[in-house]
């Protein structure tokens, strides 16, 4: 009796860690969780207020650095590619500094300006693959080096400005005030790619962290009118054209991976 319950209770044990090993060799799919700083670069990164007054061409993004973060399937094909799908977003204040002192240049050094501004909102959605390398003997650590593309969408954000100063009169002193605002700019989903390079942690066989330093870039074109001069205020004499908003950062992020 003993002998054939040790049989059973062997036979139990054996085909659990059977059915434990096949189900660690069948997870290829992960879950990656991923958040930090986006350094803004290019034209999203460079400061001009051309709104007033200025060039209705400006394509400054005036953005300062903020904040990015990822949700990421990715799927083990075999040993050293994955194929991923990931969605997620960014967040970038407008340098409001920057945009009272451009207004301020423009009127008398007493004048105090007020600026506020809504911040760029961006959401994207890309599928890509990596290629993984072990860089330690007993695999824990790795290198995934990927490309990913797909199509994101956001807003020109606007912003708003009040001013007051005096004027020295004789015999009276006179207070001028004055406000202008710039609405959002609604843009098309667009192409937009990422070039980045994760390293991964395993601490056991489900549950991994990373570290991973990526380089985002998207062109979003933008159409409007302007005027060349003669007839102003009479849009039949106005010009057709377009520019683009680069939406181009580089995002250093942390989180953690789940395999499931």
């Amino acid at each position: 009796m003993n002998s054939m319950r040790t049989l059973l209770l062997t036979a139990i044990g054996c085909t659990l860690i059977h059915l434990a090993t096949a189900q660690d060799k069948e997870r290829r799919l992960m879950i990656n969780l991923k958040l930090g700083p986006s350094i803004p670069v290019g034209r999203f990164a460079h400061i001009s207020f051309h709104d007033r007054p200025g060039s209705p061409h400006d394509t400054s993004g005036n953005a300062v650095p903020g904040l990015t973060g990822n949700i990421q399937l990715q799927y083990h094909l075999n040993k050293n590619w994955d194929i991923s799908l990931q969605a997620g977003g960014s967040l970038h204040r407008q340098n409001v500094r920057e945009l009272a002192r451009s207004v301020r240049k423009t009127l008398p050094e007493d004048a105090t300006v007020v600026a506020s501004a809504r911040q760029w909102k961006a959401i994207h959605i890309m599928a890509g693959a990596y290629y993984r390398i072990p860089i330690s003997s007993n695999e824990r650590l790795e290198l995934q080096p990927g490309l990913s593309a797909g199509i994101c969408n956001t807003a020109k954000p606007g912003h708003r400005v009040f001013y007051r100063y005096k004027i020295q009169g004789d015999p009276f002193t006179y207070d001028m005030s004055g406000a202008f605002s710039l609405g959002n700019q609604s843009l098309p989903w667009s192409f937009c790619y990422q070039a980045d390079v994760a390293i991964k942690f395993h601490i056991n066989k489900r549950l991994s962290l990373l570290l991973d330093l990526a380089y985002f870039d998207a062109r979003l074109p933008y159409k409007y009118s302007y005027s060349a001069g003669q007839f102003p205020n009479d849009p039949l004499y106005w010009i057709p054209t377009k520019k683009q908003y680069a939406l181009s950062a580089v995002n250093l992020q942390t989180g953690m991976s789940l395999k499931f």
